[in-house]
């Protein structure tokens, strides 16, 4: 009980310091400012998607057993570390100069090295997040949360009081803050597990990429298409960066909530998920999808009081999509245990890109028939949203578990 109390605590103080680090953000950028923000997290997220979350998979599969053994090979950890890392920062800061020469942005290289910097440590941050919370260390994890957000406030802050007013200053902070709670994670793997003994192999293999990292970043890839890939095409070649703003904004709030209310649960569950085969998935499931319906229906009247509380009357009317940003983070989770489902029982990872093309192409509709009728706006953004995803699931779910 004790354990689960501090545990609750540390994700509430995370929760608190998140909205704090936004809300700091928003008072310091006008709407503009801010879609041109959301624009740039979005092309990091990218090159974490395309390169980074199939082969985080990958290593999880091969580090299962360490909840029990309480060992991992640091050599062969920094090895991998070093063979991985920079083909992915690479990738990001390619993909970055692609899409700021095709706009035409003349700060296309800061642009292009704050996605690229954010991409990167980002990676580390979740990296060694993910090694403790498989080797079942939960203050561990609460403690990860809890130092990034509480980082970020105390450098977001610090940087706007010297005149911090630019999307790539703001994501530069962020860089800094990924970095130091990457360099905490690694600080507690090596107190929290002991050297092994054994040689062990994390290097991947022509059949890991085959049959895990290269469909894994597909997916990827296909539900970024499917969940961000509005935010350039809206906010840039469509000329409304305060619809992706104001979008951005509100959905992030709902997706921060969930993910500090999942943070906590997943550090049961997956340690649970994994000791049993997967045969507690549908279990986990159920629960999962309890907890979004309650969130949902939570958020809004608590986003109405938030909002006037803080004086931020721009997003008066929109509280509804901080529910939307409830249920995308939601589903997300859902995809992520029905993924970890099919790494535990070598399932096939195509699935998850099956039903993110499913998604992506019913987001894609139906933002063009609004585009058509000149109605983008952020309720049917936010519509398109939340929609997809529940297609999404709903597919992946059918697919996993059909006989």
């Amino acid at each position: 009980m004790y354990q689960l109390s501090t545990l609750f605590l540390l994700r509430i103080l995370s929760i608190a310091l998140a909205f704090s680090v936004n809300v700091a953000i928003l008072k310091s950028l006008d709407l503009k400012e801010m879609g041109a923000y959301y624009v740039m997290a979005t092309v990091a997220y990218f090159g974490n998607a395309i390169f980074f979350v199939g082969l985080d998979f990958s290593f999880q599969k091969k580090i299962q057993k360490i909840s029990v053994i309480k060992t991992i090979d640091y050599l062969e950890l920094n090895r991998y570390i070093t063979k991985t890392y920079p083909l992915g920062v690479l990738a990001t800061l390619s993909l970055s100069i692609a899409i700021s020469l095709l706009s035409n942005n003349i700060h296309w290289l800061s642009i292009s090295l704050a996605c690229a910097l954010l991409c990167g440590f980002t990676y580390l941050t979740t990296f060694f997040r993910n090694i403790l919370l498989i080797a079942g260390d939960k203050i561990g994890v609460s403690l990860s949360y809890f130092f990034e957000q509480a980082s970020k406030l105390g450098l977001v802050i610090g940087f706007i009081l010297y005149g911090l007013n630019s999307a790539v200053e703001i994501i530069l902070v962020l860089s800094l803050s990924a970095f130091i709670t990457a360099v905490y994670g690694f600080i507690r793997v090596k107190i929290y597990l002991k050297n092994s003994n054994k040689i062990q192999v994390y290097s991947n293999t022509g059949a890991d990429y085959k049959k895990i990292i290269i469909p894994t970043g597909i997916s990827g890839v296909l539900n970024w298409a499917q969940l961000q890939g509005y935010r350039p095409i809206i906010g840039g070649f469509l000329g409304k960066p305060e619809v992706v703003g104001s979008v951005g904004f509100l959905t992030m709030l709902g997706g921060a909530i969930t993910s500090a209310v999942f943070s906590v649960m997943a550090q049961y569950w997956v340690p649970r998920q994994f000791s049993s085969g997967g045969v507690d998935t549908k279990i986990i499931l159920k629960k999962t999808m309890y907890a979004i319906i309650a969130l949902a229906l939570m958020a809004y009247p608590t986003t109405f009081i938030f909002i006037r509380a803080i004086s931020i009357e721009q997003f008066n009317g929109m509280e509804y999509l901080v529910s939307v940003g409830v249920i995308v983070e939601g589903c997300n989770y859902i995809i992520g245990l029905l993924g970890s489902h099919s790494n535990i029982t070598n399932g096939s990872y195509l699935k998850s890109a099956i039903s993110s093309i499913c998604g992506l192409v019913v987001i894609t509709f139906i933002l063009i028939m609004f585009n058509t009728s000149n109605m983008i706006d952020p309720l049917t953004v936010g519509l398109s949203l939340a929609l997809s995803q529940i297609v999404s699931v709903i597919i992946l779910f059918y697919l996993v578990f059909k006989k």
